[in-house]
């Protein structure tokens, strides 16, 4: 039975009557309905009935744009000293990032390439070289990887290393 405005329907679209019935208890919560071929089984749907519960493909980087720049020389970000990414490309609760150790780098990397929204975040907090270098052992979303190896064949060259998603 589904509710639609104040009125209720039945699984096969006829008006029914009023879902209160004799001898059940009301509860407060999820009602769970079935029609016309759709199904709600709760907060979040496990149904594959709907046509729009296939997920999409590359997740939520699919709905936006990839910033990617032209060129790898074009990125010119620093190599050195510690530094603290703008609110609205690291919104966690890391404050610094030790760019002499590489580890920290590739995670401030992984942080810009996901994140970026255009080329000039991208000149301001990436090295080429040292994406190239690091490139392997970026864990990025596949579509994110895809993107930056379609434009720079030099990183496809590198791949990605063992265990890292590949496009």
């Amino acid at each position: 039975m589904a509710l639609v405005g104040t009125r209720y329907f039945d699984s096969v679209g006829s008006e029914a009557a009023s879902p209160r019935v004799a001898g059940v208890p009301q509860t407060v919560g999820v009602l769970v309905a079935s029609f016309r071929g759709t199904a709600h089984d709760g907060p979040m749907s496990t149904s594959r009935t709907h046509p729009l519960s296939a997920p999409i493909v590359g997740g939520g980087y699919a709905l936006r744009a990839i910033a990617v720049p032209g060129s790898l020389d074009d990125l010119q970000g620093p190599l050195e000293g510690q530094v603290r990414l703008p609110h609205h490309l690291d919104w966690s609760a890391r404050a610094v990032y030790d760019l002499s150790d590489e580890r920290w780098r590739r995670l401030l990397y992984e942080i810009v390439l996901e994140e970026a929204a255009t080329v000039e975040d991208l000149r301001t907090w990436i090295n080429g070289e040292a994406l190239l270098e690091s490139w392997p052992h970026l864990y990025l979303p596949r579509v994110v990887r895809a993107a930056w190896e379609a434009r720079h064949p030099a990183l496809r060259e590198r791949g990605a290393g063992a265990g890292e998603p590949r496009p």
